[in-house]
């Protein structure tokens, strides 16, 4: 257990911001004179990972460790600290290395990713919430929403209109606000190409090396980036720490990622990036061929890129995380039901900026709702949006309570995230009770809201 306890204090440095006493998530808060919650420090990084590693027992390599500190900046952490609780050395650690100062043991930590999210017509600045861990000795004792609290403040200052997760636990952050905002599809396909069905197309498949790779299919990702509402900007660093490995977070040792790319002539019009196992299958059973990601600018290249993939000897089965839902490769497919697929919750939403959130993306119809909106008392509200003709938006919050009249919609704020990409259908969530107002209006919300191009989510961060 020392291993993992090595370096989980550290010495004070930089601003100490105590624990607020209220906050803005609802519910009961108890106030902890023993916690103090500190931006992280570049030196006490691994620490960071530590305590994720402790509360989801899991165990980070260095390698994925290194990976991670390339695309998270510690300036964009915050750990809570037990200023009860002594630095606990570890027994490895060099007997002439002295340990300076009176430190605390970290006990909570929080990490934000600046996120340039794809919403429907738009972009807006995200701020993605990552690394969220509780010791399990500090557990219940609200350590969770006051570090959560501290990170949309966080992010609320710095100027961003809404936040993401992935959440294990999703029930745990509806009542923050956070809505699921995108389904993800994982499939199972047996590897036939005869199920895929016949070619649509001309498109060349060629085997590239990882430079080759990394230049032509973030310049295709960039180029197609506004088509897709959830996928965000990737920079260098991301798509080298991130993408171009099997797996982020070491599920996959000792695999070797393949690169492909479609071609059109000389344009480039999709990638694939994949991995089979990484340990030797029984030949007689064949194999499994992870998709990491896979995308083409139209259904024919992306088809082809799909019948490679089958094609290949020792492989029964492809593994496809990520997907959108509902997905085009099962509309192809000549027997759906030799594709398995497992639907989940991908990415979740929580408003920072009502107002200027819903004034960044498009709409289908124009129009004018009064939303009713309730929830966590910094976005509960009435708001006003009035759509144009162009599909451009204006909202603004007319009170700061979601004071309802005869020609509004009510609902909780998590409910509105949820609706946001377009990818859940107002007049459903109406039917299950979670949207109130008259018929009219709900169906003209309902079309409002509609996106041509399903929301996708193609990584946990």
């Amino acid at each position: 257990m020392a291993q993992h306890l090595h370096n989980l204090g550290r010495q004070s440095q930089g601003t100490v911001v105590h624990v607020p006493d209220n906050i803005e998530l609802g519910g009961e808060v108890t106030k902890h004179t023993n916690y103090v919650v500190e931006q992280l420090v570049a030196d006490a990084f691994d620490a960071f990972v530590d305590v994720m590693d402790i509360s989801c027992l899991e165990d980070t390599q260095t390698s994925c460790r290194t990976r991670l500190a390339r695309v998270l900046r510690s300036d964009r952490c915050f750990c809570v600290y037990d200023t009860r609780l002594p630095h606990v050395t570890n027994q490895n650690q060099p007997e002439t290395e002295v340990f300076k100062g009176p430190c605390h043991q970290m006990v909570a930590t929080l990490g934000l990713y600046d996120l340039d999210m794809v919403v429907p017509g738009g972009r807006i600045e995200m701020a993605g919430v990552t690394a969220v861990s509780v010791r399990p000795t500090h557990r219940r004792r609200g350590l969770l929403r006051q570090m959560l609290s501290h990170g949309l403040q966080n992010a609320r200052a710095r100027g961003q209109t809404m936040a993401a997760l992935w959440a294990t636990e999703p029930t745990i952050y509806r009542r923050f606000g956070f809505g699921s905002a995108v389904k993800v599809a994982t499939h199972l396909i047996t590897a036939c190409l005869e199920i895929l069905g016949p070619s649509l197309g001309d498109p060349m498949i060629v085997m590239v090396d990882r430079a080759t790779f990394l230049d032509s299919a973030r310049a295709l990702y960039d180029r197609n980036l506004d088509k897709r509402p959830g996928v965000f900007r990737r920079s260098t660093d991301w798509w080298e720490a991130r993408q171009l490995v099997a797996s982020p977070f070491g599920s996959f040792p000792g695999a070797c990622l393949r690169y492909a790319l479609a071609l059109r002539g000389e344009e480039v019009v999709g990638y694939l990036l994949f991995h089979t196992n990484s340990e030797k299958q029984d030949s007689n059973d064949g194999g499994v061929l992870f998709i990491r990601e896979i995308f083409g600018t139209d259904v024919a290249a992306e088809l082809e890129l799909w019948r490679f993939a089958a094609n290949h000897d020792l492989v029964s089965t492809l593994r496809a995380p990520f997907r959108p839902y509902p997905d085009p490769i099962i509309a192809l497919a000549r027997d759906s039901r030799m594709i398995k697929t497992t639907v989940s919750e991908g990415l979740h939403l929580r408003f920072l900026d009502v107002a200027n959130a819903l004034s960044a993306r498009r709409y289908a119809i124009s129009g004018k709702i009064d939303i009713a909106l309730e929830g966590p008392d910094d976005v509960a509200g009435l708001y006003c949006i009035f759509v144009t003709s162009d599909g451009r938006a204006q909202c603004r919050r007319v009170a700061k309570q979601p004071i309802a009249t005869d020609s509004s919609v009510r609902l909780h704020a998590s409910t509105l995230a949820e609706v946001f990409f377009g990818g859940h259908r107002v007049s459903y969530l109406a039917r299950a009770g979670q949207i109130e107002g008259p018929t009219d209006v709900i169906d003209r919300m309902d079309l409002m809201f509609l996106h041509r191009n399903t929301p996708v989510s193609l990584e946990i961060f």
